[in-house]
């Protein structure tokens, strides 16, 4: 099987969305390679996802996302979504993120290439005091306290590394205690639910609507081997989830944060705790108005970049 690798250039800000929307086109996963995750490499928090310096020069300002799609049948409209997604993408207002140029590049992978493109990507990267994201075949040496995520880059959409979810993993580190529920809405790859195990909470229920996210979910529940501690479900946000919770994630985006704020506190214990985050720092205020009119308080708030994180509690 041959695959076609699509390359788009596009800003930091930008990439996670660039990367959903391959994705969404028929791309097997996604791959973000950003020099500012590389300038920033002496950060306390340990940004360490570690490229050569061929890879570095040639990101230029911003970022890259890379997804792969089979030579199939189907490819022909794949990435014709794909250019009427970026074309649109263009055109829209996206609440001051900067798109950059969107420039397309395309090349070819043999499949035992493409199994092997994300790694050369991906280290052991530690994000807070204790937890540390550790791709499947790098060997890492833990330090006392380590906890350790084991991630596949290759099944999986992410590593953790982007603002957004460091810094839900931080909250995680603070806030998630020993036998808390947990419910990560939106999950992604899992990798809240599998922090938060690793904190100490007796189980967790892991939630996405999308079916490729639910299965990466899966599998990532299952190299932690985590399985009879996290449930994951394909749902709408908190539909079909009914349990209660100590402790809920949300590291969406903005708007669906606020469309969220009024059930949340239908599935959050009295004391539990809100961290949600996607939030772009010009829709702060609109996500604190809404949390703070649906009754939480706010916790901590944590920034990084362009972007905002929350913890509220209830």
């Amino acid at each position: 099987m041959q695959w076609t690798e699509i390359t788009i250039s596009t800003t930091t800000d930008c990439a996670e969305i660039i990367a959903q929307i391959l994705v969404d086109c028929g791309s097997y996963g996604a791959a973000i390679r950003d020099r500012h995750d590389l300038d920033q490499m002496q950060r306390p928090e340990g940004f360490w996802d570690m490229i050569d310096e061929a890879l570095y020069d040639q990101l230029g300002q911003d970022a890259r996302v890379t997804g792969y799609f089979r030579q199939d049948a189907s490819l022909g409209d794949h990435l014709s979504a794909l250019h009427a997604r970026l074309e649109e993408l263009s055109r829209i207002d996206l609440g001051g993120i900067e798109t950059g140029s969107l420039e397309l590049t395309s090349g070819e992978l043999s499949e035992q290439d493409w199994a092997n493109a994300w790694r050369k990507y991906y280290k052991p990267t530690p994000i807070g005091e204790h937890l540390v994201i550790k791709p499947t075949w790098e060997q890492y040496q833990p330090r006392p306290g380590d906890r350790i995520i084991h991630m596949d880059p290759g099944t999986a959409f992410g590593t953790g590394t982007h603002e957004t979810t460091s810094m839900c993993l931080e909250l995680c580190e603070k806030y998630v205690r020993p036998g808390d529920h947990v419910i990560d809405v939106g999950c992604g790859t899992a990798i809240l639910s599998i922090a938060s195990i690793l904190m100490g909470a007796k189980d967790a229920i892991a939630v996405d609507i999308d079916l490729l996210a639910v299965d990466c979910a899966r599998e990532n529940v299952a190299l932690n081997h985590m399985e009879d501690a996290i449930t994951v479900r394909q749902g709408d946000l908190l539909s079909g989830t009914d349990e209660a919770c100590d402790v809920m994630f949300a590291n969406i985006v903005a708007g669906v944060i606020v469309m969220l704020a009024p059930d949340v506190p239908k599935r959050l214990k009295q004391g539990g705790r809100f961290i949600c985050s996607g939030i772009i720092k010009e829709r702060e205020a609109e996500v604190s108005a809404a949390l703070t009119q649906a009754g939480y308080q706010l916790a901590e708030v944590r920034r990084k970049g362009e972007w905002v994180a929350m913890c509220w509690s209830h």
